[in-house]
């Protein structure tokens, strides 16, 4: 049964579910879209909302990002054992998130990059030492085996500040103040070949 992800050509909030497509090995159609071809892929009804990323898979149409991550994972039998390691999965996922928005809204509401690099520099680090804070003896944010709240993370960590193209402006901030992030998106990357083939070799996204 065929696999399609659909979104806009960009990184985005389509970028988790790649790398766990590619991580989990399976193959998969990465229809990337403009504004125009977007209008047109919105009109069919394949998305329940309308709205991207959208990912065909089983005969189902899913929708929001989070969540479709999490059917995938769940899917290749990636699951936490017990209240606590889903309350300690969760809770990493969302306070990551609130980061992320914290974030998106300097870029597109306030369109205000100087305040985002201001706030990078003064306010970021206090959530970047929190999330190196809970890092376990495995390096991983749950247990001993890469959950949801590693995908999350790792994804972050490595657009935001490991890649290439964002590397020499950004990576200062996690040596001065949260290295174990770097040690685990290098382990994590590393001990994926699916991932880190899709790494070396993936188009450049401006977003």
């Amino acid at each position: 049964m065929s696999v399609t992800l659909h979104y806009f050509d960009g990184y985005g909030r389509a970028e988790g579910i790649r790398m766990i497509l590619h991580g989990l090995g399976i193959e998969f159609t990465d229809n990337r879209y403009n504004q125009e071809t977007f209008a047109a892929f919105s009109a069919t009804g394949v998305s329940e909302t309308s709205q991207v990323p959208c990912l065909e898979i089983d005969g189902k149409s899913l929708v929001e990002s989070r969540a479709i991550e999490r059917y995938l994972l769940v899917r290749g039998g990636v699951t936490t054992s017990g209240n606590y390691e889903g309350y300690v999965n969760d809770s990493t996922i969302s306070f990551l998130d609130d980061v992320r928005l914290t974030m998106a809204k300097f870029i597109y509401v306030d369109n205000n990059i100087a305040g985002l690099v201001e706030w990078m520099k003064n306010e970021l680090p206090w959530y970047l030492n929190k999330l190196s804070a809970r890092l376990n003896e495995h390096n991983l944010f749950v247990n001993d085996k890469p959950q949801h709240a590693d995908w999350a993370v790792f994804e972050f960590v490595y657009d935001v500040f490991l890649r290439e193209k964002n590397a020499e402006k950004s990576k200062p901030l996690l040596e001065a103040h949260a290295p174990k992030l770097i040690t685990f998106a290098e382990n994590f990357k590393n001990n994926n070949a699916g991932l880190a083939s899709y790494l070396a070799t993936r188009p450049e996204c401006e977003f």
